[in-house]
């Protein structure tokens, strides 16, 4: 079941826009504000994901993730903030619950880790 779920969860990770091509969105500014909540909600699977299972150093973390994500939080204003916020809170339960399934992954991939 731990080698399913960690297959899985790769799938998942791999299925995401890659970050690299994110960040050039994001710089060139090719994104609108409907389309703010939707790379907020990737990057915080991303963060989630190598928080929670791979390393602090991992490459891939500093190189490509964190720029990305101070590039897209650098060009919010304060009331872009407060709406996407605003527009997560409103997200269905059903987005929640699936949220909470990566969780699980996550942390039965954790486990399966240390052993």
């Amino acid at each position: 079941m731990e080698k399913e779920n960690s297959k899985k969860l790769n799938t998942f990770i791999e299925s995401l826009p890659d970050l690299t091509i994110m960040r050039d969105i994001i710089y060139k500014l090719m994104i609108t504000e409907k389309e703010y909540v939707t790379i907020k909600i990737v990057l915080d699977i991303y963060e989630h994901y190598y928080t929670n299972y791979e390393s602090f150093t991992n490459k891939k973390l500093l190189k490509e993730f964190l720029p990305t994500a101070n590039l897209f939080y650098s060009i919010l204003s304060d009331e872009d903030v407060k709406n996407i916020f605003d527009s997560i809170q409103k997200l269905p339960k059903e987005m929640s619950e699936i949220m909470s399934k990566f969780d699980i992954i996550i942390n039965s991939r954790k486990v399966e880790f240390f052993y």
